[in-house]
């Protein structure tokens, strides 16, 4: 999993977590996969224009847990 341009408009914004994630299914191989410490977020979808040329996919983004921090939690020091 890797931070990717669909994700630059939702940083910096305040967003609900809408659930967690402990599975995934891989396109290329159709695996499935067990993932930790990975959510998605309330209305941060793919809207399928930065990378796939104009798709209306309008898939979850998938978010580490590292990636993002808790509201009222300061910076680490």
């Amino acid at each position: 999993m890797r931070f990717v341009t669909q994700m630059l408009p939702f940083c910096g914004k305040k967003l609900t977590v809408k659930s967690r994630v402990e599975r995934i299914i891989l396109e290329k191989t159709s695996e499935m996969r067990l993932v930790k410490h990975t959510v998605l977020l309330e209305n941060a979808v793919c809207d399928g224009h930065t990378i796939l040329g104009g798709c209306s996919r309008l898939l979850y983004i998938l978010w580490r847990e590292a990636w993002l921090r808790r509201v009222g939690q300061g910076r680490p020091h």
